[in-house]
């Protein structure tokens, strides 16, 4: 799996943007025919941005361009340092030179539903950001503290969304059950709540507010709007082990989402648990991290205990 998401990353660093299109018919050869649900093109795309390797415009035909290279501290890894955005052949071969060089470690870690984490070990950050431009990659000290930080709420968002946009008509709708965090069919689509249609060309969602206005919000930030109008705290946090975990049926936006994986330089694990909805797993969370991505989205950050 990792071999493939490698692949797939280096074609994107070398042809630089394109068409959702270009990045479909690029997974769709290196994956060949495959009937694992897991294994979808804008799962790669979705999994690939949020480790900040691409940028993509979902908005906008899914447009895609792979990120400048930047490296990045982790926090609380003993020194080690994130190598994320665009990874071409050029790049690879002047890493390892100017590693050597510097007597710096590589560190490369696989065994993941996404690329090879790059990490670089040093003895101090001084020696990160030096390595930094010598490689021709940018540097900052804490990428995933920085966009925690700028992560504006949960209003600003919905109020950014089109107004007054209904479902289309002739398709079958499904609503978000705030309590479960599942689908299930509608019989009408006159209560307040989340709805999705699949349509020819996707899934569409709509959202209906109290006072029967109608918005197309994306999804993630709709079923954080009905979970705060129901006052339901889904996100939960573990000090002790350092983890947020984030229901599978309620995952986070996609800038929330790479500031938790940039904290790490992992993917979220997929955690099933007893008698409860399974979670995702984000690794190496500073709480600081953990509290505004919360904020964000209006919750109050539970305690997590264990499954």
């Amino acid at each position: 799996m990792t071999e493939r998401y490698d692949l797939l990353l280096r074609f994107l660093s070398e042809k630089g943007a394109g068409t959702w299109e270009d990045f479909k018919g690029a997974f769709d050869w290196i994956w060949g025919p495959t009937d694992t649900p897991a294994e979808k093109a804008w799962i790669a795309a979705r999994d690939l941005a949020a480790l900040g390797h691409i940028e993509i415009a979902w908005d906008r035909g899914a447009r895609w361009c792979a990120a400048p290279p930047l490296i990045t501290m982790l926090p609380r890894s003993g020194g080690r340092a994130f190598v994320t955005g665009a990874r071409t052949g050029f790049f690879a071969e002047t890493l390892e030179r100017v590693a050597e060089e510097q007597d710096l470690w590589i560190d490369r870690c696989g065994a993941q539903r996404g690329p090879e984490s790059l990490l670089i070990a040093s003895a101090s950050h001084l020696d990160i950001e030096s390595f930094a431009s010598d490689v021709g990659a940018g540097y900052t000290y804490s990428v995933a503290d920085q966009i925690s930080a700028l992560l504006p709420g949960l209003g600003r968002y919905m109020d950014s969304f089109a107004v007054g946009q209904i479902l289309p008509a002739g398709f079958e709708a499904e609503r978000f059950d705030p309590a479960t965090q599942r689908w299930s069919a509608a019989a009408d689509t006159e209560q307040r709540g989340l709805y999705r249609t699949r349509t020819f060309h996707g899934q569409v969602f709509a959202l209906l507010d109290a006072t029967m206005q109608w918005r197309r919000p994306v999804r993630e930030f709709g079923i954080y709007e009905v979970l705060r109008w129901e006052g339901n705290n889904v996100l939960s946090f573990s000090e002790k082990r350092e983890e947020l975990l984030v229901p599978v049926g309620a995952p986070l936006p996609a800038l929330h989402a790479r500031a938790a994986s940039l904290c790490s330089g992992r993917l979220p694990r997929f955690q099933p648990r007893k008698h409860q909805n399974p979670v995702l797993t984000y690794d190496n969370i500073p709480l600081a991290v953990a509290a505004r991505i919360a904020q964000s989205l209006s919750q109050e950050l539970g305690e997590d205990g264990g499954a």
